[in-house]
C-alpha cells in the first residue's frame, strides 16, 4: 500500500468515527491523521456522555472500519485492532451469545448512519487528507447542525407523531410512533425473541429521532431503557434485579453507567405499569411488569404494587413456551418463583415450582447440564412450597450424577468435575440430616473419580488432580488412600520438573488483528500455550521505563506536574516529576498497561479454553512447576471460583497463595521470611508480600519484569495495589471484574515460570516478548 493510499484509508477512518459521533449528538474536537509522520494514523477527539449506551458505544467504536468498507477504502489493520480492543472492553464478561448479538446491533447501527450521511464522511475525509488537520469549529461547518439538534420535522412529521401516551404526574410520556410501531410489531410475533434483539432496533429508531420533545424524549428512553438494562450477572449498584450493562470512568475519574437509570423521569415506572396491562406477547408483559414492580422505589419514587409482580410472574411462565435457549427457560422459572415467593401468593409460588421441576425433568432427561439449577434454588428452599416428593427426586438425581460421573469404565460418562458438584451439594444435606455414612461415601467417589483421573493425565495436570483426590480421602477419613494419592501427588511434582522443554518464540503484534495474535499464543501445544500466555501479558520494566521518557517529550507538562493518588477521602500515594520520580511514573504506567491488556487477556483465556479444555487443575499443576506449594487445595478452590465467575472467592483465596509462593521463593534462596513482632517482645511474624517483593535478593531472582509486575498489581499504593486494598476491606465489590480474576490467574501462571524469568533469562523473555 502506498502511503497516498494509507494517508487516504486513514481520512476515511477518523471521518467515519467523527461523522458517527456527529450523528450521535456528541462533539467533536480536533480530527487529525498522519500523527507522528505515520500516513495511516490518526486520531478523532470526541466527547464522551454518560448517557450515552452501550449500543451507542460499540456503534461509535466500529464506525472508523465500516466506513472504510463502505467506501472501499484502504483498510488500516493497526486501527481497526484499536477499535476491535475497545469493543473487547465493553464485552468483558458477557456471554459469546449476549456479546455477538450487542455487536451486530451496535454495528449495524454505524453502517446505517454512516450510509445515510455518506457525503458527510467524503467531504470530512477530503479535507483531512489535504490538510491532515481539521479543527473542531470547521468540522462543525463541514457536517452542520447534528440530526439530535435540528428543530425541523422530518419530512411528513412521522418522525414526531405519537401514537401513545401516558398521562402521569407532571409529564406526559409519549412514545414516538416508530418506536411504538416496533413494540406493536414484537407484540405480535411468533417467533422467539430476546431483548438484545428488540432493544437494538428501539435504539436504532430513537437515535434516529428528529429533536424530540421532552415527552417525547421522555417516551422513547422508557423504551429503550426497558431493554436495556441487564439481568443475571451484572454490576449491581442499585441493589436490584436490573441492572447495568456496564460501567466506565469519565475524564473526571467519577464511575458512571450504561444505561444508567439516573435522570429518568418517575412517570417512567408508571408507563411500564400501563405497558404490562396493554400488550399480549408474554416476554414483554413479563418484562415491563418486572420493571415496574422492581424500579418503583428507584426510579417511580413509589410504593411496589403487588399487582406488577403478578402480572410478571403469570408471564414469565407463559413466556418459557416461546423461548429459544434453554437457559431462558430456567431463568424465567426461578425469576418467577422468586416473585411469587417474595409477595407470598401461595398458588403462584406452586405453579412457578412446579414448572421449574418440569424443566428440570427435561433437562435431566436429555443430559443437557444444568442441573443445578433446581437443586441450588429448591434442595434446601423452606419457603417454595417444596414436597417431600420433589425434594427426593432432586436428592436422586444428584445422585444418580454422581453414579454417572465417577463410572470409570466408561469415558462417555465419566465427569469427575460432575462428580464433585454434585456431591458437594449433597454432603451439607446429608450433614444436616446426619448421614455421615453417607457424607464418608461421597467423599471417597471424589477422591476415586480424581485419582482415576489423574492416572491417565500428564504428570503437571495428575499433580494438581491428585491433590484434589488427597483432599477427598482426608475429609472421608481414609488415611491409607490419602496418603497413596499424596505419595503420588510428590511423584508426580518431581515428574513434571523432569519433563520440562524451552519454549521461545518471538510475537510482534503489528498490524496483525486479534485472530493473527491469539493464532500466535495459542497454539497446538498446551505447554506452549501456557508459556506463551503467560510470557505476552507479564509487564515489560524495560518497556515502561522508555514510556515514561517519552512523557518528556510528547507531554512535557505532564512530565512535570506531580500527581496524587486519591482513595475515599484520603491521598494514597504521591507521584513527582519523570526527572525527580521516575520509578512513581512507571507506576503510572504500569495503571495504564494493566487496563489495556483486559481485551486480549480475556481473548487469550477463552482461546486456551476453546482450545485445551483446561480445567482448575491445569492452571494449578503449571502454578506449582517448581514446587512452591506443598497444598494446593485453596489455589484450586480459587481458581475453580475463578472459573465459574464467583471472583469475589477467587481474589480472596488466590492472592494470599500468591504471597505464600513468594514468601516460598524467599526462603529457598535464603531470605528470612520472618520479623519481630512490633509490639510483643520473643515473637516473630511472616514478613508481607510487599516486604517479599522489595528484597533486593528477592528481585534480583524473580528478574525485574515478574518483580515489578507484582509490585505494580498487589503490592505498591501507586500501582493497582490489589492485595493490600483486598486486605484491609477497600474494595467494593463492583471492582471484583472478570479482569482483576484474570489477571490473579495470570499471576499465578507466572509463579510456574518464575525461575525461567529470572535473571539468566530475562532478556530473551523481554525479547520474545515485544509487541
Amino acid at each position: 500500500m502506498t502511503p497516498e493510499e494509507e494517508r487516504r484509508g486513514a481520512a476515511i477512518h477518523e471521518a467515519g468515527h467523527a461523522v458517527v459521533a456527529w450523528a450521535l449528538g456528541l462533539n467533536v474536537g480536533r480530527v487529525a491523521i498522519g500523527i507522528n509522520g505515520d500516513p495511516s494514523a490518526g486520531a478523532a477527539e470526541i466527547e464522551e456522555k454518560r448517557s450515552m449506551s452501550l449500543i451507542d458505544r460499540i456503534a461509535l467504536c466500529a464506525a472508523g472500519g465500516i466506513a472504510q468498507d463502505l467506501l472501499k477504502a484502504p483498510t488500516n489493520d493497526l486501527s481497526e485492532l484499536a477499535d476491535m480492543a475497545k469493543i473487547n472492553v465493553l464485552m468483558d464478561g458477557r456471554t459469546e451469545r449476549v456479546a455477538g448479538g450487542l455487536r451486530e446491533i451496535g454495528y449495524d447501527m454505524a453502517h446505517e448512519l454512516l450510509d445515510r450521511h455518506r457525503d458527510k464522511v467524503i467531504r470530512l475525509a477530503g479535507a483531512l487528507a489535504t490538510r491532515s488537520t481539521v479543527p473542531g469549529p470547521e468540522i462543525a461547518a463541514l457536517l452542520g447542525s447534528s440530526p439530535l439538534d435540528k428543530r425541523a420535522i422530518r419530512k411528513g412529521g412521522k418522525g414526531r407523531v405519537s401514537t401513545v401516551s401516558t398521562p402521569v404526574g407532571t409529564i406526559t410520556l409519549t412514545v414516538p410512533s416508530p418506536l411504538e410501531a416496533i413494540v406493536q410489531l414484537y407484540d405480535k410475533k411468533q417467533e422467539p425473541f430476546d431483548e438484545f434483539k428488540i432493544g437494538g432496533e428501539l435504539t436504532a429508531a430513537r437515535n434516529a429521532l428528529i429533536k424530540p420533545s421532552e415527552n417525547e424524549n421522555a417516551g422513547a428512553w422508557a423504551e429503550v431503557l426497558a431493554f436495556g438494562l441487564a439481568t443475571g450477572r451484572h454490576e449491581n449498584p442499585w441493589n436490584s434485579y436490573f441492572g447495568p450493562m456496564g460501567s466506565g470512568i469519565d475524564g473526571q475519574g467519577k464511575k458512571f453507567y450504561f444505561p444508567d437509570i439516573a435522570g429518568t423521569v418517575p412517570e417512567t415506572v408508571d408507563h411500564w405499569a400501563a405497558r404490562a396491562r396493554s400488550l399480549k406477547h408474554p416476554f414483554l408483559k413479563s418484562r415491563y411488569a418486572d420493571l415496574a414492580w422492581e424500579m418503583s422505589g428507584l426510579i417511580g419514587k413509589r410504593k411496589r404494587d403487588p399487582e406488577d409482580a403478578r402480572i410478571a410472574v403469570d408471564a414469565y411462565l407463559d413466556a418459557i413456551p416461546r423461548m429459544a435457549e434453554d437457559h431462558e427457560h430456567v431463568l424465567f422459572a426461578i425469576r418467577a418463583l422468586d416473585l411469587a415467593v417474595l409477595i407470598g401468593d401461595t398458588e403462584r409460588t406452586n405453579r412457578a415450582r412446579v414448572t421449574f421441576m418440569e424443566l428440570h425433568r427435561g433437562l435431566m432427561k436429555n443430559g443437557a447440564g444444568m442441573w443445578w439449577f433446581a437443586v441450588d434454588r429448591l434442595l434446601e428452599d423452606k419457603k417454595a412450597g417444596v414436597t417431600d416428593e420433589e425434594r427426593a427426586e432432586l436428592v436422586a438425581d444428584l445422585e444418580s450424577v454422581v453414579t454417572k460421573g465417577s463410572t470409570t469404565g466408561d469415558p462417555a460418562k465419566f465427569n469427575p468435575h460432575d462428580t464433585k458438584d454434585a456431591a458437594e451439594r449433597l454432603i451439607p444435606y446429608y450433614r444436616r440430616l446426619k448421614k455421615f455414612d453417607d457424607i464418608k461415601r461421597l467423599h471417597q467417589a471424589i477422591g476415586a473419580a480424581f485419582e482415576h483421573f489423574a492416572s491417565n493425565a500428564d504428570p503437571m495436570l495428575a499433580a494438581a488432580l491428585l491433590q484434589t483426590a488427597t483432599d477427598a480421602y482426608s475429609r472421608a477419613g481414609l488415611k491409607d488412600e490419602r496418603d497413596r494419592t499424596r505419595i503420588s501427588m510428590q511423584q508426580k511434582i518431581g515428574a513434571a520438573g523432569e519433563n520440562l522443554q524451552s519454549f521461545e518464540h518471538k510475537i510482534e503484534i503489528t498490524k496483525d488483528d486479534m485472530e493473527r495474535f491469539l493464532d500466535l499464543v495459542i497454539v497446538d501445544n498446551l505447554v506452549a500455550s501456557l508459556v506463551r500466555l503467560t510470557r505476552e501479558f507479564l509487564l515489560k520494566r524495560a518497556d515502561l521505563d522508555q514510556q515514561v521518557e517519552k512523557t518528556l517529550k510528547e507531554a512535557p507538562i505532564m512530565a512535570h506536574i506531580t500527581q496524587m493518588v486519591m482513595a475515599d477521602n484520603r491521598v494514597t500515594a504521591k507521584i513527582g516529576s519523570v526527572e525527580d520520580d521516575a520509578f512513581g511514573r512507571v507506576f503510572l504506567e504500569a495503571k495504564l498497561a494493566f487496563q489495556l491488556l483486559a481485551p486480549w487477556l480475556v481473548q487469550a483465556i477463552l482461546r486456551l479454553r476453546e482450545k485445551h479444555d483446561v480445567a482448575p487443575e491445569h492452571f494449578v499443576g503449571w502454578a506449582n512447576r517448581h514446587g512452591l506449594f506443598d497444598d494446593m487445595s485453596l489455589l484450586l478452590e480459587g481458581v475453580a471460583a475463578w472459573e465459574r465467575g464467583d471472583q469475589v472467592k477467587a481474589a480472596h483465596v488466590l492472592i494470599p497463595q500468591i504471597e505464600r509462593g513468594l514468601r516460598k521463593v524467599a526462603d529457598s534462596i535464603g531470605v528470612p521470611i520472618t520479623k519481630a513482632h512490633p509490639t510483643i517482645p520473643g515473637t516473630s511474624v511472616a514478613i508481607g508480600m510487599g516486604e517479599i517483593l522489595y528484597n533486593d535478593k528477592v528481585a534480583e531472582a524473580l528478574g525485574p519484569d515478574t518483580t515489578f509486575h507484582f509490585q505494580a498489581l498487589y503490592a505498591d499504593p501507586r500501582g493497582i495495589n490489589r492485595r493490600n486494598e483486598i486486605a484491609h476491606g477497600l474494595l467494593d465489590a463492583g471492582q471484583f471484574d472478570w479482569h482483576l480474576g484474570n489477571l490473579i490467574v495470570h499471576s499465578i501462571l507466572i509463579l510456574g515460570l518464575w525461575k525461567e524469568f529470572g535473571p539468566k533469562r530475562s532478556g530473551e523473555t523481554r525479547e520474545a516478548g515485544k509487541t
